[in-house]
């Protein structure tokens, strides 16, 4: 587990790759010491029972988290399975902040309309540290652009979105509706089919506890006998995966905060109920690889494999930079870095490949929830720039009128 020394030195690390310096002024002064300060709370887990305020939602009580996985409703389908992750995506109620790179929606626009469009800059720090030398150099994505433009307490532009603007950008503006199908076609299969690799509890034990909730935070699935956490990642092959895991140990996670609380739970449990001993319980990392692999008999599948996590750091992320959009008052939303237990690896199973449109499936429940309108016009909005204009300049634009795009086919 994570040391609050590994926990300082890595978020001074990532004030680092931001290129957060108190050299350039009380700003930066000022982030640095929230950060820090932000990080070493955190690390703490503290859980109250009235719930944390801003984006970061609500935290659950151990007795509510019970209640919540005692019930095995998922489907045992997995198209429906992605229908029905879909539409928990939808109802999770909390409010709605996008955060825009000003560096990838401005880099490329030359006086017209503002799009998004280098994924190597959006969202991501501008340095690297030299694994030789210690020193922090730039990447090369951002040589182009000069130390005021990298900055990035002036970088990104955020504001209050609708649900309907919010779900749009998080849907269709990144490969959000890829991950969120994985996660419910894995969890379809391990729900009904799989025993809990920590306590060996037969199928049935493991839970879908997924969404946005604050609750389901690294937590896709539970075992209710245990109460050991599976959290799902797809990876574009498993030699992505390979590298992740052995080359470097490191894969980008969620809420630092969220994780730090669900080991304060598990903790104050065993406290409770087993006079401090251990319940076994323990956190896993699930990957599936989106490329296919080939069965002797030629059917093609999606590998699933299964590893510990070791321990999990705090790493600053875009929406760091938006101190509204807080974790627990103190102004500063943190990601987080995760390290695994490598000799834990195993592949734990494999499932078959699915033929469908995961877009066109998207597009419907989006339909069904808000209307095809809706989603036309913010798709207006989203490809012409306004909605990124909208959050830059504090303004709200024009409706469009609603207009046929050409469809994009994503298969699974």
């Amino acid at each position: 587990m994570s040391t609050l020394e590994e926990v300082e030195a890595e978020i001074d690390h990532s004030l680092s790759e931001w290129g957060v310096d108190t050299a350039r002024g009380p700003e930066h002064r000022r982030f640095n010491e929230r950060a820090i300060n932000a990080a070493r709370e955190y690390f703490r887990g503290e859980i109250t029972d009235e719930g944390e305020d801003g984006g970061e939602g609500s935290a659950a009580t151990g007795e509510t988290e019970t209640v919540a996985v005692v019930k095995n409703d998922f489907p045992a389908e997995p198209l429906s399975a992605i229908r029905h992750v879909l539409r928990s995506e939808l109802g999770a109620s909390k409010r709605h902040r996008l955060v825009f790179d000003s560096l990838a929606w401005e880099s490329r626009s030359e006086g017209g309309a503002p799009q998004y469009s280098d994924p190597a800059v959006g969202g991501n720090p501008p340095y690297f540290r030299h694994r030789s030398t210690g020193e922090y150099e730039k990447k090369r994505a951002f040589l182009k652009f000069n130390r005021r433009q990298m900055d990035p307490l002036r970088r990104f532009v955020a504001g209050e979105a609708s649900d309907a603007e919010y779900f749009y950008s998080a849907w269709f503006g990144t490969n959000a509706i890829m991950g969120l199908s994985f996660e419910a076609v894995v969890a379809c299969h391990a729900v009904h089919r799989e025993a809990c690799p920590s306590c060996g509890r037969e199928a049935g034990f493991l839970r879908w506890t997924g969404g946005r909730e604050a609750e389901s935070a690294w937590r896709d699935m539970e075992c209710v006998g245990c109460g050991s956490t599976f959290e799902i990642k797809s990876k574009k092959s498993r030699q992505h995966i390979h590298k992740d895991l052995v080359v470097f140990n490191n894969l980008r996670g969620g809420s630092f905060l969220r994780f730090r609380r669900l080991v304060e739970r598990r903790r104050r449990r065993e406290e409770t109920k087993n006079g401090g001993a251990a319940t076994g319980g323990k956190n896993y990392l699930v990957l599936v690889s989106r490329t296919a692999f080939p069965l002797l008999c030629g059917r093609p599948v999606w590998p699933v494999e299964i590893v510990e996590i070791d321990r999990v750091v705090p790493r600053l992320k875009d929406r760091s930079f938006d101190i509204v959009d807080d974790d627990d008052g103190t102004g500063l939303s943190i990601g987080s870095d995760i390290r695994v237990d490598i000799a834990s690896r195993r592949m734990w199973f494999h499932v078959g490949v699915l033929d469908c449109d995961v877009v066109q499936i998207a597009n419907d429940i989006y339909d069904e929830h808000f209307s095809s309108e809706e989603r036309c016009r913010i798709m207006e909005k989203w490809s012409s720039g306004a909605m990124y204009r909208d959050i830059r300049d504090g303004g709200t634009s024009n409706k469009s009128e609603c207009r046929s795009f050409p469809s994009i086919k994503r298969d699974l």
